[in-house]
């Protein structure tokens, strides 16, 4: 779990990750190689994911509702929504807070590690590709 997540909130879960969402083109040997790179995680509505700090992990909402917080601007990520993928893709992380709204499960890994698995498994670069050409203002 990362360090910046407020551990006091937070809690590992022994949830399998299957094949919905940005996770639909993945392999089961893909699937195995992703759940080993990260955490799935619990979090009660209300609570404080993530304090402001520079984004250094991406997190794929399974349910819920989070909510990013960065300097003037701010968003709504629900179920199968996507927090730093495009940052892990590009770099230069933005300050942001991440608050679940609602009670949220969600997978959590590093940016490196995040790259990692893209070059390892097609089927996840494919989900991620799908979704970040889905969110509004991209061409």
């Amino acid at each position: 779990m990362n360090e910046v997540m407020t551990k006091a909130v937070a809690r590992v879960i022994p949830r399998r990750i299957d094949r919905t969402g940005v996770f639909g083109a993945c392999s089961t040997q893909e699937l195995y190689r992703i759940q080993g790179r990260g955490d799935v995680v619990a979090v009660e509505g209300g609570k404080l994911v993530q304090e402001a700090a520079r984004l250094q992990w991406v997190y794929i909402a399974f349910d819920g509702t989070l909510a990013i917080v960065g300097g003037e601007h701010a968003c709504v990520v629900d179920s199968g929504g996507v927090i730093g993928a495009r940052t892990a893709l590009v770099g230069d992380p933005p300050t942001v807070s991440v608050t679940a709204l609602t009670d949220a499960t969600f997978f959590v890994t590093t940016t490196r590690e995040f790259l990692g698995l893209l070059h390892r498994s097609p089927g996840l670069g494919f989900g991620i590709a799908r979704h970040l050409a889905a969110e509004p203002g991209a061409v």
